[in-house]
This record gives structure tokens, C-alpha cells and sequence, in this order.
């Protein structure tokens, strides 16, 4: 047995590795069968056990002959992950005496919001400002926010702030009947958060175990664990927005039963909290599951993101936890320059749950410049890891060849203004490649734009797609571990991007999605091309 599952699994650690480790050594300047001074060859058990035991690299390893020329260089480099602070706060003695300001844990939200005008003030003024937030929980009320808001705290105009977490966890103190996201960053630059958590008093996720499954009646019933009872236990009907059945290690149950709120026929149709347990409808196919099999369950979806950064150049995320949240974790629209280090999407320790984000952890559209992503542990999100995208389609309006003239309908608010020098690419509707056109001029009324190219436009037909492809930001992604999702690690709509000594573990619906379509309607978005993955692991 033992040797029959140490051959599968070197195939399976020898295909993954080797195809990393192809690209690294190019890189690095290893050469096939360059022997290493005073490192024992590594023997295929200890390299299996190394590689799939642990998502850290392993320095001790070394082997020429079972294909790879730079097993220590794959997986994440453990100090760097724990440790290592790349964009910290400004120092006090770097800023004016009355730039800085303190929160006191007994003001609350209003004491935060009266702080936040202030340092806003001082801000126009043309000085670097600081918030200091309180050691510790500090829990934050909703009474004040009214209808329509999706967001706590709203941080508009500033150049130059620095908020200043002491081991601060903010807790939004909610019951369960309203959803809000924390901070919402609005044409803001140059801004820094540092050593600050994320959660809720009333988690939109919790958790317990599979006690009765009836496949022919479509019926589960699900033990709350105790955390949630005082809010969830005699609740009544609730709005599941979905059921994930959970194996070891807070991994989707292989073949285990999954459904969301998708809308479609087939789904959850209802949900009763009562007596500590919950009971459950479904409309489909189930698949028979063992009893006692852990089970999250989620009331929300999208919509309220714990952090989202909207218009804003120059973001900088250092040691930041989202615990969970009713929507995405941290998301940004149209910013300029993102560095996130050991910006995390995790499961509060001790807590039973088993779901952080209800969606996406990291969600990003239309940023351009740098991303760079480091240090992050992203786990048990209901959606992407991350999902990174720019340049959505557009359609082709109409084609004067005399003029010289080509109107795109814009399609998405979520596209950049075109703008003279970028770079359009047409495709056919099967995203066949045809031309190149440099807008040398272009006109805009409303979504659309109306280009004047330096290039012929012959090929180019009424009821083609395009997209601009000068809006791709520079991606980096490195250090980080993604594990223990039902859907995607990575999905990578950009060019030019690396992804490098990344560990992805026990994900459902496979680590990398490098992909274009137009096919669900959703136009996202440019056709990825110079990807780059370098010494990962899976």
C-alpha cells in the first residue's frame, strides 16, 4: 500500500514540481544535472513527504535524478511569510505632534468618525496624519447608519494616512438582521493600515455537523456548534445563501454536497434554525455523505465587503485580518498602485467556523500600476482566492472605412476611459484574434468611443469585440498560500503578471484559472498572455 501510494504520488509531485521548477531554473541559473558541493542526493520518499506535507520550502533538499533541479526552491519561504514587513506606518517622530491622533475604546464608532474628521482636516492642511487605534477588541456600534449605507466607516480625500493598529480587532457589533462592510477608501492616496483585524460580533458564516441526510426527500439536518446558538438556535426561517459539506483539514468533503443560492431551479429552497439545529430543503440531487461530516453554512453573498478601495492611488495593506465578512474580504475599483503585505483572509482562531469570506477574498478591477501581493494567507472563502481583471470587452458599433473611424460601445462602468495612445485588440465573437489599433484620437459620449487608429482598418467588422489592453496592471503575487476553497485559487484576466513561490492546498475547483470568455455575458475581460509561475506548489 504504502508503495503503491508513494508511486501515485510521484508522478503527481513530479509533474507539478517539474513544470514550476522548468521556468525557475531558467531563472536562477540552475543547470540539469549540475551536481550541488556537499548536499546528499534526496532520496523520492523523503521528497514526496517534503513536498506534500508541509506548503514551506525546504532548504535541505537536492536531487538530480528525479527531474528537478531546484526542489528547495519550491513553496513559500517561511520566514519571509511570518515575519517580514514590507509597508509599515509612518514613525510618530516622522510627523507633526498635532498630526497624530488616538481612539479611545469607550468613544466607539462616534469617537472613530470624530477622530477620522479630524485627522481630515489636519490632512488638508498638507500634513501626513496618523490615527492610533486602542490595544486589543475594540467593538464598533451600527446605531447611526442609515438605509442604503454599505459601509461603517467611509474614508474619503486624504493623501498621506496612516491608521495604526496595537493587536486591534474591530468588531462591528450587528445581530444578524443588517450587514455592513467595515472601511470603504474613496480618492485617497498614499494610504497605510497596519496591525488591524477584522470581525463580527453576529458572523455572516457558521457551522456544525451533519446529523440526517434523506437523499430521496432532498432533506439535512446540521447540530449547530455552541457559538452559534444564542443567535442562530431558535432563529426560525432564515435566507441560506449556501451549504458546503467540510472533510480534514477544513477542506470541501471530496464528492460532498455543495449548493448556493444561484438563483437557478436547482438550489436551497429552505432553512429553518430551530432547537439548535438546522434544517434544511433542498431542490436537486444530493450525494449520500457520512454523518458527522462537518457542514458551513453561509446567509450571505456579495455585497458588503469587509475592505474596499474605490479610485485610489498608492494602498498599502501591512498585517491586516479579515475574519469574515458578508461579502468580499478586500477589494479595489480604478486605484493606481496596490501593496498588500500579509493582508489575510483567515479563520479567527478558536472559533468554530468554517467559512471566512462569503465570496471573494481578494477582488480587483481595473487597477493599473503596480499590485504587488505578499505574505497572505487566504482560507475557506466561498469564492476566489482572488480574482484580478482589467479591460472588459466592448462591441463594435460601426466601421467607417473612409474616415478612417471605429465606435466601440463601452459596455461596463467598470471599464478605464479610453484614451489616446492605448492599444485596442478586435476579436471575432469566438475571441479569434484579428488586429491591433492605436487609438491615435478618440471621441467619448456616454460608454462610447469613437477611435480614430494609426492602423488600417479593413479587418475590422460591425458585431466584433475589443478590448483595451493598456490598462493591464503590473502583477505580482508571491509568498502567499491559498488553501481549503471549493472554488478557485486564482483567477487571472491581466497580462504580464508572475506568480511566484505560492503554495495552493486542497482547492475544489483547481488552483489557476487563466482564462477569457465571453460566454456567460459577463465580457471579462483581456486575453492573459506573459504569465509567469515560478517555483509553486500544489
Amino acid at each position: 500500500m504504502r508503495a503503491q501510494m508513494l508511486r501515485r504520488l510521484g508522478v503527481w509531485v513530479l509533474l507539478a514540481a517539474f513544470g514550476m521548477m522548468f521556468c525557475a531554473c531558467a531563472g536562477n541559473g540552475a543547470d540539469l544535472g549540475q551536481e550541488k558541493p556537499g548536499k546528499e542526493e534526496t532520496d523520492m520518499t523523503s521528497l514526496i513527504d517534503s513536498m506534500t506535507q508541509s506548503p514551506f520550502r525546504d532548504d535541505s533538499l537536492n536531487t538530480q535524478e528525479l527531474g528537478l533541479t531546484a526542489p528547495e526552491n519550491v513553496g513559500v519561504d517561511r520566514e519571509r511569510f511570518e515575519t517580514e514587513i514590507r509597508y509599515p506606518v509612518a514613525e510618530d517622530a516622522a510627523l507633526s505632534s498635532d498630526a497624530i491622533f488616538s481612539v479611545k475604546k469607550e468613544e466607539g464608532t462616534e469617537g472613530l468618525l470624530r477622530i477620522l474628521e479630524a485627522a481630515r482636516e489636519c490632512n488638508r492642511r498638507g500634513k501626513q496624519v496618523k490615527i492610533k487605534l486602542p490595544a486589543g477588541e475594540f467593538r464598533l456600534s451600527m446605531s447611526g447608519v442609515t438605509a442604503g449605507e454599505t459601509y461603517l466607516l467611509q474614508v474619503q480625500g486624504f493623501d498621506g494616512l496612516h491608521i495604526e493598529g496595537s493587536g486591534t480587532t474591530l468588531v462591528m457589533e450587528n445581530d444578524g438582521s443588517q450587514w455592513l462592510g467595515f472601511f470603504e477608501f474613496s480618492d485617497c492616496k498614499n494610504v497605510y493600515m497596519q496591525d488591524v483585524a477584522l470581525d463580527y460580533a453576529v458572523a455572516p458564516v457558521l457551522a456544525g455537523t451533519l446529523t440526517s441526510l434523506d437523499t430521496q426527500n432532498m432533506e439535512a439536518e446540521v447540530a449547530l456548534e455552541e457559538e452559534f446558538l444564542d443567535t442562530w438556535g431558535e432563529y426560525g426561517e432564515v435566507k441560506l445563501k449556501s451549504y458546503v459539506e467540510v472533510g480534514s483539514n477544513n477542506a470541501p468533503y471530496p464528492d460532498g454536497n455543495f449548493y448556493y443560492d444561484s438563483g437557478d431551479a436547482q438550489g436551497i429552497t429552505s432553512c429553518v434554525f430551530k432547537e439548535g439545529t438546522a434544517k434544511i430543503r433542498f431542490n436537486g440531487t444530493l450525494n449520500k455523505t457520512p454523518l458527522g461530516t462537518k457542514v458551513s453554512l453561509a446567509l450571505t453573498m456579495y455585497g458588503n465587503n469587509a475592505i474596499h478601495f474605490e479610485g485610489c492611488e498608492n494602498m498599502h495593506l501591512e498585517t491586516v485580518r479579515v475574519y469574515t465578512c458578508p461579502g468580499m474580504g478586500i477589494t479595489a475599483m480604478k486605484c493606481n498602485g496596490l501593496y498588500w503585505n500579509r493582508a489575510n483572509v483567515m479563520l479567527k482562531e478558536g472559533s468554530a467556523r468554517l467559512m471566512t469570506a462569503t465570496a471573494d477574498a481578494m477582488h480587483l478591477t481595473s487597477c493599473t500600476g503596480d499590485v504587488i501581493i505578499s505574505n497572505c494567507l487566504i482560507e475557506n472563502t466561498h469564492d476566489d482566492g482572488i480574482n484580478i481583471k482589467a479591460g472588459f470587452y466592448m462591441s463594435v458599433n460601426s466601421v467607417s472605412y473612409s474616415s478612417g473611424k471605429v465606435v466601440l460601445d463601452g459596455y461596463s462602468d467598470e471599464n478605464l476611459p479610453l484614451k489616446e495612445g492605448d492599444q485596442i485588440e478586435i476579436y471575432t465573437d469566438k475571441l479569434e484574434y484579428v488586429t491591433t489599433l492605436t487609438a491615435t484620437s478618440v471621441q467619448s459620449s456616454g460608454r462610447n468611443y469613437a477611435i480614430f487608429p494609426s492602423e488600417d482598418i479593413f479587418d475590422v467588422t460591425e458585431g466584433m469585440y475589443a478590448v483595451n489592453v493598456s490598462v493591464s496592471p503590473d502583477f505580482v503575487y508571491e509568498n502567499n498560500i491559498i488553501r481549503n476553497k471549493r472554488n478557485r485559487g486564482m483567477l487571472i484576466q491581466v497580462r504580464g503578471a508572475v506568480i511566484r513561490n505560492c503554495t495552493f492546498s486542497n482547492i475544489a475547483h483547481g488552483s489557476i484559472n487563466v482564462i477569457s470568455e465571453l460566454a456567460t455575458g459577463a465580457r471579462e475581460a483581456m486575453m492573459p498572455r506573459d504569465i509567469l509561475f515560478e517555483n509553486c506548489k500544489f
